[in-house]
């Protein structure tokens, strides 16, 4: 078992004083950050719960914890933040508003206190806080293959600073070959660099599911499909929804949030498509600075559901009956004196099996074959 262990010396190397700080479980220390008015920021991972002189929650198996010292090494505050699963911190920066930045490697959904994606084995995730210590946004980074700031397990190596222009540069290890998740750029080998700038407290746009596929008979309306638009941020976030096909639209079109989602539902006019897979791409334009348009994509598969019926045409004089046992009004009654050219003729449904054909005998056929066709 660890505890956070922090000692101040003197020039001279002479002890000042000296701090413990931990739970029941092991605690870590990983980072620390000295802070404007002389005190300490204090990072690591834990897996302790409230236990010792550890007095927040814990989410998962690991979380990132961090201890607020004054000058004198009395603590002023603790907190944690994480998923369900390990959440390990690698990385403190401080803020020029006073806040910070913490950046670790991320194996949690949004649960707990990370409310970002999930991409792959492990991502980057960044918590920005304020001065005393809460949440003010999350972001992950990542793809479906792993993102780790660390190079080993003893050797934190990635790293977040404020450029000069406020925003922020990220620097960690990718192992992702082919762009997914966001990241946009391909990888070479199988780890490589992976520099990420983010602009100044950006509205981070996320979406929730980020791809749909959908399914409908032919002739017919697929159901409708719900999903969530969020910003983790507290600047605000605009954005509009377009797509690139007439058979599909966004309701509502477009939203503004600052810290939190908006519902919004994918609507599909498909009763003229022809059977077979369709694709298409919703497009959102956000105000984020230098942003690029993001998407989801779409899949709808349209099928026939229609069941050949026993069909028979019986005759009464001069009245034909066309008769099955199921969905007599899906196809069209046809006749032709040669079996190639067919003539369609008027019906009238008579109940859910049975149609009554209209039909004037040409004077002039030798013979008469009738059909009933499927509507494509």
């Amino acid at each position: 078992m660890y505890d956070f262990w922090i000692v101040k010396v003197d020039s001279n190397g002479e002890k000042i004083w000296e701090q413990n700080f931990g739970g029941d479980l092991s605690d870590k220390v990983l980072d620390l950050e000295l802070t404007s008015d002389g005190g300490i920021l204090v990072g690591g991972e834990s897996g302790s719960g409230q236990y010792g002189n550890k007095s927040s929650l814990s989410y998962g198996s690991a979380d990132y914890w961090i201890v607020r010292l004054d000058a004198d090494g009395n603590k002023l505050w603790d907190r944690s933040y994480g998923g369900a699963s390990a959440d390990l911190l690698r990385d403190i920066q401080s803020t020029a508003d006073g806040g910070f930045l913490l950046l670790g490697d991320s194996h949690s959904e949004a649960t707990g206190s990370k409310t970002t994606p999930h991409y792959g084995t492990g991502d980057d995730w960044i918590v920005r806080l304020d001065g005393h210590g809460n949440q003010l946004w999350d972001f992950s980074l990542g793809s479906i293959d792993s993102e780790l700031t660390r190079g080993s397990l003893h050797e934190p190596s990635g790293r977040i600073m404020v450029a000069p222009d406020g925003g922020y540069l990220v620097a960690t290890h990718s192992s992702g070959i082919n762009p997914s998740g966001n990241k946009t750029v391909a990888g070479y080998g199988h780890s490589d660099f992976w520099v990420v700038k983010l602009s100044v407290d950006l509205p981070l746009m996320g979406f929730g599911p980020g791809a749909f596929t959908n399914t409908a008979p032919l002739h017919t309306h697929a159901p409708a499909q719900e999903f969530g638009v969020w910003n983790a941020a507290y600047s605000t976030l605009t954005y509009a929804a377009s797509t690139d096909v007439a058979w599909l639209r966004v309701e509502p079109s477009s939203g503004s949030s600052t810290n939190q989602t908006n519902s919004h539902a994918i609507h599909y006019d498909t009763s003229a498509l022809p059977a077979g897979t369709h694709n298409a791409t919703i497009t959102f334009q956000t105000n984020e600075k230098d942003a690029v348009p993001r998407s989801i994509s779409v899949r709808l598969s349209i099928f026939t559901n229609y069941t050949r019926p026993r069909m028979r045409l019986v005759r009464e004089g001069l009245r034909l009956f066309l008769s099955g046992d199921s969905g007599t009004s899906a196809y069209v009654s046809e006749w032709s004196p040669d079996f190639r050219n067919w003539t369609a003729f008027s019906t009238n449904s008579l109940s859910n099996t049975e149609i009554e054909v209209f039909h004037t005998y040409p004077t002039n056929a030798a013979q008469m074959i009738f059909r009933a066709r499927v509507k494509e």
